[in-house]
């Protein structure tokens, strides 16, 4: 492992989570929606790293990751990277992966609404995403959170993409005045009508050839979101889950997702 780069320092972004800024020593070149390896050293001099998603757009030169604080203590790299001083060296890399981005899937000129669907810390590509496409007017991000604090960089989105970023909130705040429920709850035939807005479709408009949906989250989240999609002909990306759902595999892929997880995406959810 390298340590080819420096903590300039975090933030919180509300909620226990944080985001983590850090300079390469070198430039870097990635896509937006692209994650690579962040890696440490603990005090005691062990290594740890973990897999995460770039928050800042690809025309920055510093890398930001949002990271959540977890309550239990047996995380080492959490306690580890929250820790860490100010100019501490980190390791970034070797290079960066990711195929769920704009460019690799349809393209910065395919017409059609992207909706974005993030859950948790999945909000981060996203973020990158955001920041580095700007108000083209064709970007709809569904945010879901459990708690009003865990809408991270909302006031960006806000900026950026105006109504077509809607919050939706699964925890029991009683002030919450906006959507309740699971974000993927959204795509349920008496509240559609809300993403075809904010996209820009009339109703019952919300189709693959009008439409293209990212997604990133928890395996319920992208499982979920997927499964209430299939009856309005859109298909997932990636042969397991095509084979999982038999969608035979001339279909156009129109839902795009990473998932790491050993535990199979469309098995039993609770």
């Amino acid at each position: 492992m390298s340590l080819n780069a420096a903590l300039l320092g975090r933030r919180s972004a509300g909620g226990g989570l944080a985001l983590f800024r850090v300079l390469p020593d070198a430039p870097v070149a990635f896509e937006a929606g692209q994650h690579t390896v962040l890696s440490l050293v603990d005090p005691d001099g062990a290594r740890c790293s973990r897999p995460l998603s770039v928050a800042s757009p690809p025309s920055e030169r510093t890398l930001e990751f949002l990271v959540r604080r977890q309550t239990r203590r047996d995380d080492a790299f959490v306690e580890t990277l929250f820790a860490l001083p100010e100019g501490a060296r980190v390791g970034i890399g070797p290079g960066f992966e990711g195929d769920v981005t704009v460019e690799r899937t349809v393209g910065r000129d395919d017409p059609r609404a992207r909706i974005l669907v993030a859950a948790g810390t999945g909000v981060a590509p996203f973020l990158s995403i955001v920041r580095e496409l700007g108000d083209d007017g064709r970007t709809v991000l569904l945010h879901g959170a459990r708690d009003p604090e865990e809408f991270t960089a909302h006031e960006t989105f806000e900026e950026i993409l105006g109504g077509r970023y809607i919050p939706v909130l699964s925890g029991g705040d009683p002030g919450w005045q906006g959507f309740r429920g699971r974000v993927e709850t959204l795509f349920d035939d008496d509240r559609i009508d809300v993403v075809e807005r904010a996209a820009g479709l009339g109703r019952g408009e919300l189709a693959p050839s009008r439409a293209v949906v990212y997604v990133c989250g928890f395996r319920g989240t992208i499982a979920q979101t997927v499964r209430r999609l299939l009856s309005r002909g859109f298909a997932p990306d990636g042969s397991e889950a095509r084979r999982a759902l038999g969608i035979p595999v001339d279909v156009a892929p129109s839902i795009f997702f990473e998932y790491y997880e050993r535990e199979p995406l469309f098995g039993e959810l609770p």
